[in-house]
């Protein structure tokens, strides 16, 4: 027999995509908001956002995945 794999959770990878998103929008808006406010955006964009677009933002697509992330994020970066 071979050697047993190591299970590989992607869900890391996944975070990681989705806060550099929300960082991103967070600058374009010009605001200055916590650390722990952006992981709450990160965890937002993961839970809304389609697994298609979420493969494509951790395999490094930034075309139409990006572009529905950045979607997702207006609601907490928009001017009251």
């Amino acid at each position: 027999m071979g050697k047993p794999r190591r299970k590989h959770s992607i869900a890391p990878a996944n975070f990681q995509a989705a806060r550099r998103v929300a960082v991103m929008c967070m600058r374009v808006a010009g605001r200055n908001d916590p650390p722990s406010y952006i992981d709450h955006v990160a965890e937002h964009i993961m839970t809304n956002l389609a697994p298609t677009f979420m493969h494509d933002l951790v395999r490094g697509n930034w075309r139409r995945s990006q572009w529905a992330a950045m979607k997702l994020t207006l609601p907490f970066f928009a001017p009251p």
